[in-house]
């Protein structure tokens, strides 16, 4: 009884170490490798490939890689990319105009502290300000980059620009060009007119329209 009870004992070791050998080899087989490139990443796994531009965001937000299609040969995607960047405007809508607002430190103390100004009840104008971008390559997709906000160099997504939660950025008119080669970006300016005792103040926030920065990639499948 003894020798058949160490006989199962081995035969259940042995076939648990196979095991472990057989499931380590696939793991080892699945790892991912990196390679990192000037401009682009390649990401090999086993028998597929896929190269990619070097853009987390891209592919977080447009194209996740667990939706790119397998092929069972290799036939790497490959995007053209180029960082681009504009400055200034085309032309201005008024969001709001004249309008009454009170700017407390608690909702709006970026914007005061950029300004110099205390909080107080202002007269301002919402400016919704429109530039025309060229695209890379017509059919290229269009991802804006955040802006550096010490900079004060770009708008806020959305028409309250003097709220602190307001973020900062612009929105494309299209996510992907339509053919023509450009696309009309958008953002939000606060322009602060007066006070209510009428002195004159006219300063933007974050700046003016003038001195807006557009940076921006543009993606095209090669």
């Amino acid at each position: 009884m003894k020798r058949i009870l160490s006989y199962f004992f081995l035969s259940s070791c042995l076939f648990l170490s196979c095991n472990t050998d057989e499931s380590d080899e696939l793991l080892l087989s699945a790892n991912v490798k990196v390679e990192n490139a000037d401009d682009v990443s390649m990401f090999d796994t086993g028998n597929e490939q896929v190269v990619i531009p070097d853009s987390v965001a891209f592919f977080n937000t447009i194209m996740p890689l667990a939706a790119v299609e397998k092929k069972s040969e290799i036939s790497p995607y490959v995007y053209d990319y180029k960082v681009m960047s504009d400055i200034g405007y085309d032309r201005i809508e008024y969001s709001m105009h004249n309008q009454t607002i009170n700017l407390t430190n608690k909702y709006s103390g970026e914007a005061l502290r950029t300004l110099g100004l205390p909080q107080s009840i202002y007269i301002v104008d919402v400016l919704r300000v429109y530039k025309t971008l060229s695209s890379y390559k017509p059919k290229a997709k269009i991802l804006p980059k955040d802006p550096d906000a010490s900079l004060n160099d770009m708008g806020k997504k959305t028409d309250n620009p003097y709220n602190d939660n307001a973020v900062r950025g612009w929105i494309p008119g299209e996510y992907q060009d339509d053919g023509d080669g450009v696309f009309e970006g958008v953002t939000y300016v606060l322009k602060i007119i007066t006070n209510t005792a009428g002195m004159s103040i006219n300063k933007y926030f974050p700046c003016a329209p003038e001195d807006l920065v557009w940076n921006y990639e543009c993606f095209y499948q090669v």
